[in-house]
């Protein structure tokens, strides 16, 4: 499972993945500057499985039946990288099953 994970998503949460996860992130791909369409373009081209992001406004700025791979938003409850990284598990969980819709949000609350 190849991975990308999104600017905005630290490298403490990119910590918390397992082995068998492949993470790369944005910067690493040099993908920074890119909106989200052009982002998950480029994330489809490079054969990555799925996108993780932090951007809430993404499920309302693309068309979700026309994603070209999985898109998982986490959505904590709080701000701050502590809050983000208690999503790890759900979202490892997420990557390790059968990602069969485009999108997905985890949150604490489910």
């Amino acid at each position: 499972m190849k991975v990308l994970l999104d600017e905005n998503i630290s490298g403490a949460f990119q910590e918390k993945m397992p082995d068998d996860i492949n993470v790369v992130t944005t910067r690493r791909m040099r993908w920074m500057s890119k909106d989200n369409g052009e982002l998950l373009s480029a994330a489809a081209a490079a054969s990555f499985d799925a996108v993780v992001t932090l951007d809430k406004n993404m499920e309302y700025q693309q068309n979700v039946a026309r994603l070209p791979l999985p898109v998982i938003v986490l959505a904590p409850e709080t701000q701050g990288k502590a809050a983000v990284n208690e999503l790890a598990d759900d979202a490892v969980r997420l990557l390790r099953g059968r990602l069969e819709n485009r999108f997905y949000r985890v949150s604490a609350s489910g």
